[in-house]
């Protein structure tokens, strides 16, 4: 039999640990913000007519977009656009995007088997001018230390135009 005065030590110490939870700061999450939503092509796994686009949706979806091109059967001069599009899961940021040391893309697949993970992120513009004075200034992605499916190193995105 437990004393009262024991269980009462007991229960203090749990309130006091619940409450010590509760008011802990949780890190700053802001699940698709529109700094880095949109389209983005991986340089590594992309040519010509074969590119890989990573999708960042402003809701927080990660999908993958393959693009493949093949020869018409009606034509030798034609060819066929292949769309396939992946769900891989969700995306979100930690920290304050002002603070390039401590903010982390974050991706969180949507199968349970695979963990999720965050890396730190580089966010520039590629400037240029095209002809008749048209800006080419595309936005960059950069991730650090990214471990990836089929690749591990830097892995640099460039912002898609339609």
């Amino acid at each position: 039999m437990c004393r009262p005065d024991r269980a009462r030590r007991h229960i203090v110490a749990l309130l006091a640990a619940a409450v010590a939870a509760c008011l802990a700061p949780a890190p700053l999450v802001t699940p698709g913000p529109p700094e880095l939503a949109g389209a983005w092509i991986d340089v590594r796994h992309s040519a010509g007519a074969d590119t890989s686009i990573w999708l960042l949706d402003p809701g927080g979806n990660d999908d993958l977009l393959r693009i493949t091109w093949a020869a018409d059967p009606a034509g030798p001069s034609a060819a066929v656009r292949h769309e396939t599009r992946r769900r891989y899961g969700s995306w979100y940021v930690t920290g304050v995007l002002s603070d390039t040391a401590g903010r982390r893309l974050c991706v969180k697949p949507a199968t349970v088997r695979m963990p999720g993970a965050c890396y730190r992120y580089r966010l520039d513009t590629l400037g240029g001018t095209g002809i008749a004075g048209d800006t080419l200034a595309r936005r960059r992605l950069v991730l650090l230390n990214y471990q990836g499916e089929r690749s591990t190193g830097t892995r640099v995105l460039l912002e898609r135009r339609p």
